[in-house]
């Protein structure tokens, strides 16, 4: 995680020091993020919201894709299903997969899984994963904002 976050960073100058305090925020939610590139994913879209100033509390595509997983293994996935899967596998930047099915999809059912979409990502939405306030000590930088202003 702290590479994804010196990557963040190098993104958004910026927010430097915002970035270097979202460890609290870069919490596994699926089993499956046990692995790296899933869990990485998670970090880095959760990392550009903040950068953004976005809402972290919805459900990241990693989370989506997690999800959908499950789903399909419990029971066979719909065109919507199948869409969303292979639209948050993309979004996620999980190894390319099924590029011609995706685009299939995409072009059969696409308002249907921007819909899904929308609902899958309101309803794994993690309500208490936000930034809340920031305390430092100035440990990893004497001069961060977060440590000057006594927060």
């Amino acid at each position: 995680m702290e590479d994804e976050i010196g990557q963040a960073q190098e993104r958004h100058p910026e927010a430097g020091d915002l970035l270097w305090h979202c460890d609290g925020l870069c919490v596994p939610t699926h089993r499956v993020m046990s692995t790296e590139f899933v869990y990485r994913s998670h970090v880095r879209e959760l990392l550009e919201r903040v950068a953004a100033g976005g809402d972290t509390r919805p459900g990241t595509a990693a989370e989506v894709a997690a999800a959908m997983m499950t789903t399909s293994l419990a029971t066979p996935l719909d065109s919507t299903g199948a869409g969303l899967y292979l639209r948050m596998w993309r979004k996620a930047g999980f190894p390319p997969v099924g590029g011609s099915m995706r685009d299939y999809y995409e072009d059969a059912v696409g308002p249907l899984i921007d819909a899904a979409e929308t609902t899958a990502r309101r309803k794994l939405a993690v309500t208490t994963r936000t930034m809340g306030t920031v305390t430092c000590t100035g440990h990893h930088a004497p001069d961060c904002h977060f440590a000057d202003l006594g927060h």
